[in-house]
């Protein structure tokens, strides 16, 4: 989970089934009838994405469709949503093929994880951005000096006068929950 916050800005986004889901289908349905035992086998996972806002599929047709069924798919998107997701595209194609990798494993780990540690993470990512734009830096860089610390240390760390004074409560509490729910980085 080293890039978490990457992940959640670049690819969780695009992982999110919109309104107009039916704009990322490039064929069209067809309505065949499944055996109960196999649907019933699948129900607890799929309810668990459904829940959880993703849709994996939704991002994968997404990668795989061609330019211009990518445009198309988003000119029935309303403005605003078009506009964020074309810079959120931008950016991840921006990315050199090393770093796409990198994200498309931190991305499929965070897929693996339970609906609940998910919106955990959003909710510490949506922590994140409503900080002031000029504290963001300083929280961000604190929190990778965390991740390669041992548990112990990090916890010397976050107690520490240095710390207590450097952060505002709600930055001190966003470090302590994104500490306890990431491993050490190695």
């Amino acid at each position: 989970m080293r890039l978490i916050l990457a992940i959640l800005v670049l690819l969780v986004p695009l992982a999110i089934t919109p309104p107009g889901a039916a704009a990322f289908d490039t064929k069209p349905k067809a309505h065949a009838v499944r055996p109960k035992a196999n649907r019933a086998a699948r129900q607890p996972k799929q309810r668990a994405r459904r829940n959880s806002g993703f849709s994996r599929s939704a991002l994968d047709r997404w990668r795989r469709m061609s330019p211009r069924q990518r445009q198309n798919a988003l000119r029935k998107l309303p403005p605003d949503r078009r506009r964020a997701l074309q810079q959120r595209l931008n950016r991840l194609e921006g990315l050199s093929p090393e770093q796409q990798r990198k994200l498309r494993q931190d991305y499929d780990r965070f897929q693996r994880l339970s609906p609940d540690r998910q919106a955990r993470f959003r909710q510490m990512y949506e922590r994140f951005n409503r900080l002031p734009a000029n504290r963001r830096p300083m929280v961000m860089n604190e929190y990778r000096k965390l991740r390669r610390m041992p548990p112990g240390e990090r916890r010397k760390r976050i107690e520490s006068k240095d710390f207590q004074k450097r952060f505002h409560a709600g930055e001190k509490q966003l470090l302590e929950d994104l500490s306890a729910m990431t491993p050490p980085q190695k």
